[in-house]
């Protein structure tokens, strides 16, 4: 089992990671999925629409 969370684990970290280079520090005490759906929704903000006309996103 110890393996199983290591993995779990850097899985984790490497999400924290992305976020804090997205400049989301709101990381503390969330979960894997937590964390998975803001990941999502900072690289969402940032997407930029190549055409005039989509820049609603």
């Amino acid at each position: 089992m110890k393996l199983a969370y290591t993995q779990e684990q850097l899985m984790i970290n490497h999400i924290i990671d992305q976020l804090h280079d997205l400049g989301y520090y709101k990381t503390e005490g969330k979960s894997k999925r937590e964390l998975t759906l803001a990941l999502a929704r900072e690289r969402a903000i940032r997407v930029e629409a190549g055409n005039p006309e989509s820049g609603w996103l």
